[in-house]
C-alpha cells in the first residue's frame, strides 16, 4: 500500500512521462490529487472500523478521574494552616504528586480510580493513560507534581459547567486531548455521570466516544472504589457503555462481597 508520501510525489509519473506543456502538468496534478483523496478516505474508514469493530483489549483506551473533594475533613489535614503530616510538608516544599495527595484525601475511592486506570489503560507511548481532572479546567496525568499554592487555586474553584472560569480552559483542555487520541480511542469516566459538572463539558467535545462503567449506576463513592479494586485484583475489566444519553441514575445495586480475609503463613 502506498504511504501518503507516496501517493503525494509526482516522481513515479513523471519518470516515465515528463510533462509537455502546463495542460499535461495540471492533469497529472489532478490524478494525484484524486489518488491522495481516496487513500486519506481510506484511511479515515479504517480508522472507524478501528473504533467500532475492534474488541476492547485491542483498542486505546485513556481514563479521566474526577477529582477528590478539597473542601472535606481529609483534605483540611493537609491543607490547612500548622499541618505537619509527612504529607503536608512535602505539599509545602518541593510538592507531591497529585495522585498521591488525592489517594489521601479521597481514600478508597480515588484509591480505585487510581489503580483502575493503572490496569487498564491502554494507549501509545505519547499519550498518558489517565488524566485528572481538576477545578481549574487543567487535565492533568496523575503523576504531575503539585505544590501548596497550586492546591489552594483548586480548592478556591468550583467546577461548574455554566462557569466560564471553569468551562473555558475545560473545553480547551478537552480539545487538545481529543485532537491527540484522535477517534480510535477511548475515553472513560471514572466519575459520577449523574451531575452535570464533569458530564457536559465532557461529552460536548467527545460525543459517542465518552464512556463510563455501567457498574457505576446507582453506587456511592466507596462502592465504586471497592468495585475498581476487586476489577483489579481479578484483572477482570468492567463492561463500559456510552454517556450519550445513558441511564445516569438507578437502583442501588446490592453490596459488594466482602473480600476474603487473608491469613500470614
Amino acid at each position: 500500500m502506498f504511504g501518503v508520501a507516496e501517493v503525494g510525489s509526482h516522481y513515479p509519473l513523471q519518470a516515465h512521462l515528463p510533462p509537455q506543456d502546463s495542460g499535461e502538468l495540471r492533469a497529472l496534478s489532478d490524478v494525484n490529487e484524486t489518488i491522495l483523496s481516496h487513500f486519506l478516505c481510506l484511511h479515515e474508514l479504517v480508522q472507524w472500523w478501528q473504533f467500532v469493530w475492534l474488541p476492547l483489549d485491542n483498542r486505546h483506551r485513556i481514563f479521566l478521574l474526577s477529582p477528590a473533594n478539597l473542601a472535606g475533613i481529609r483534605a483540611n489535614y493537609v491543607l490547612r494552616e500548622g499541618a505537619a503530616s509527612d504529607l503536608a510538608l512535602r505539599l509545602r516544599g518541593e510538592g507531591v504528586s497529585i495522585g498521591e495527595l488525592f489517594s489521601f484525601i479521597s481514600g478508597l475511592y480515588f484509591r480505585g480510580k487510581l489503580a483502575y486506570a493503572n490496569a487498564f489503560s491502554a494507549t501509545t507511548h505519547e499519550t498518558p493513560g489517565s488524566y485528572v481532572i481538576t477545578a481549574t479546567g487543567r487535565l492533568v496525568p496523575p503523576e504531575t507534581v503539585v505544590t501548596l499554592e497550586q492546591v489552594s487555586e483548586m480548592a478556591t474553584n468550583n467546577i461548574d459547567a455554566a462557569d466560564r472560569r471553569y468551562r473555558d480552559p475545560s473545553d480547551r483542555a478537552c480539545r487538545s486531548l481529543s485532537a491527540n487520541v484522535k477517534d480510535c480511542c477511548d475515553v472513560v469516566l471514572l466519575g459520577s455521570i449523574a451531575t452535570p459538572k464533569y458530564v457536559e463539558p465532557l461529552i460536548h467535545i467527545f460525543g459517542e466516544r465518552l464512556l463510563f462503567p455501567l457498574d457505576f449506576v446507582g453506587r456511592g463513592d466507596m462502592s465504586r472504589g471497592g468495585l475498581m479494586l476487586r476489577a483489579v485484583e481479578a484483572q477482570k475489566e468492567l463492561s463500559y457503555g456510552p454517556v450519550l444519553n445513558a441511564t445516569r441514575n438507578g437502583p442501588r445495586p446490592p453490596k459488594l462481597i466482602p473480600r476474603a480475609k487473608r491469613f500470614s503463613t
